[in-house]
């Protein structure tokens, strides 16, 4: 069995005619930055689909010029969910979290912000600074990555150590909350017995299984144009 994500790219971007027909039968997900465009989308394949909606703080910031705000993208959640997607088909994504006094706090502010609309299901990433994301950040003059010291991700899993009623997955960190994408809590969310096997290795550290089936078709980085996409432009 082929499960489906949208990890190369955003599927807001691309028409919705082609994600429907790419969907996979029974287990899809979705990542995206903004859920406006997918919104019908999202309603009419609920019964399979799991939405990992990726809220950094940094929407509209030089470090993504092309996202929308924070609080845009949380009334679009919160309107997704009053028509009635399942919450629990929710996970709420903070990708990347820089390692900093303020980008700790950041994440943590985008966590509890999730947490108020009922999400649980809490998913995070540190950035990663590949030569081709530093330079992006040189060449804006963006002071973000200089400012990480990863020291302080202790402080961060401390934080998240005190919040209680949620579950913390991690993307390709070899921590205590990795986990991949993919996994046996999306398939019982969705009513899916099936045994996931093998790894599908895609990039460093990563948890998925190999039934993990790209959506997306590009090979660069979106139209987001995020300074710390992994994807080269």
């Amino acid at each position: 069995m082929k499960i489906g994500i949208t990890e190369r790219g955003d599927p807001s971007l691309v028409d919705s005619a082609f994600l429907q027909a790419r969907l996979q039968e029974k287990a899809n997900i979705i990542v995206t930055k903004n859920i406006t465009p997918l919104h019908d989308f999202l309603l009419f394949n609920q019964k399979r689909i799991i939405l990992h909606h990726t809220i950094t703080g940094y929407g509209g910031s030089i470090v993504e010029p092309k996202v929308k705000s924070s609080t845009d993208q949380f009334d679009s959640l919160y309107n997704l969910i009053h028509k009635g997607f399942p919450v629990n088909q929710i996970v709420g994504r903070v990708d990347p979290i820089f390692p900093s006094e303020e980008g700790i706090k950041i994440g943590l502010d985008m966590i509890y912000r999730f947490i108020g609309l009922d999400i649980r299901r809490i998913r995070y990433s540190f950035v990663n600074a590949y030569k081709h994301v530093r330079e992006r950040f040189d060449a804006k003059n963006c002071d973000l990555l200089a400012n990480c010291n990863n020291d302080l991700k202790e402080t961060f899993y401390e934080a998240l150590q005190k919040i209680e009623l949620s579950t913390f997955e991690s993307c390709c960190n070899n921590d205590q909350y990795g986990r991949g994408c993919i996994s046996f809590t999306d398939l019982n969310t969705l009513g899916v017995k099936y045994e996931l096997t093998g790894a599908a290795n895609t990039r460093y550290a990563c948890k998925c299984p190999s039934e993990k089936h790209e959506l997306l078709v590009d090979n660069k980085r979106c139209g987001h144009k995020c300074l710390y996409c992994y994807m080269y432009d």
